[in-house]
């Protein structure tokens, strides 16, 4: 008899203790899911993808070597931040407005292209071009 007293107190001890505070334990439950969707969206992925090209010239000046119409560009950063950079229309600028007239090699640099914000540049192909810059003829 006192063994089946002391299980049935056990067994109320239990049933007790997980509905004591049930709003408490639900509450940290959902902040507990929260902090982990948080975290999961915060690891950084890299990302490859192509983008247009604008050219920029000085005035009465033209481009006559082949230019890339488009460039890869490899990026990283976190989940939100890159979806972000899927969606939007992002170009890479070379911008020739300083040159004089004749061959020049051109350096693609983080410079041309902008971002959106927690996206990191990690390389661009080609990473240089040969442009030719002549005079327009009237």
């Amino acid at each position: 008899m006192i063994r089946s007293v002391k299980s049935q107190v056990k067994s109320k001890v239990r049933n007790q203790s997980w509905g004591e505070n049930l709003s408490l334990k639900v509450m940290s439950l959902f902040v507990a899911l929260v902090l982990w969707a948080v975290m999961l969206g915060r690891k950084d992925i890299t990302l490859s993808k192509e983008v247009e090209t604008q050219v920029l010239v000085p005035p009465n000046m033209q481009v006559t070597s082949e230019m890339p119409s488009r460039v890869q560009v490899e990026v990283s950063g976190p989940r939100i931040a890159l979806k972000k950079f899927t969606n939007e229309k992002i170009f890479y600028v070379l911008d020739l407005e300083g040159l004089a007239p004749g061959s020049h090699l051109v350096r693609l640099t983080k410079d041309g292209i902008n971002l959106p914000l927690g996206v990191r540049l990690l390389s661009l192909r080609p990473k240089e071009i040969n442009a030719v810059i002549t005079p327009v003829k009237d």
